[in-house]
This record gives C-alpha cells, sequence and structure tokens, in this order.
C-alpha cells in the first residue's frame, strides 16, 4: 500500500475471503474490493484451494480456514411458499 503523503510504500497482510459456489468464484480482499466471476469446472465441484505467489514475489500463508457450505435453496414448488 502506498502512503499518498510520503510516497512510501508500505506492505500489508492481505485478508482474503473466497468463496466457490457451483459456478460463481467471489474474492473479498482487505474489506476493500471484490471480485466476482463465473467459473465452469468440468466436474461442476471444488476439490480443493491452492495458494501461490508469482515467482518474483514473496509471501506467507499465516492462516487459512475452510468451510464446506450446505444447501441454501431447496428446489421444488414450495421454495419461495407457492400459494398457487
Amino acid at each position: 500500500m502506498k502512503d499518498p503523503k510520503t510516497g512510501i510504500i508500505k506492505h500489508e497482510t492481505l485478508d482474503l475471503r473466497i468463496f466457490f459456489d457451483v459456478s460463481v468464484l467471489e474474492i473479498f480482499v482487505n474489506d476493500r474490493v471484490a471480485i466476482t466471476t463465473r467459473v465452469y469446472p468440468d466436474s461442476g465441484k471444488c476439490f480443493g484451494v491452492n495458494a501461490w505467489v508469482a515467482e518474483e514475489a514473496h509471501a506467507e500463508l499465516v492462516r487459512c480456514k475452510a468451510w464446506e457450505l450446505g444447501m441454501g435453496v431447496r428446489e421444488g414448488p414450495d421454495v419461495a411458499g407457492d400459494h398457487r
């Protein structure tokens, strides 16, 4: 992060929150930036997460937590309270 007053570049810890749900990948960085894209894996599933850094950079993975999300929406006619 560059200090606007001094111009000095200061390293900061990146807090990444990454969500993958079938075909939507969302990445939130330090509560300032959000990146969203669609992905279509051949299997339709995510089988793991890998961290990597470009060759000329240095990084340290301090902590990683993962949760498998359950079904959020049921399919069927009564999902939204079908009152027909």
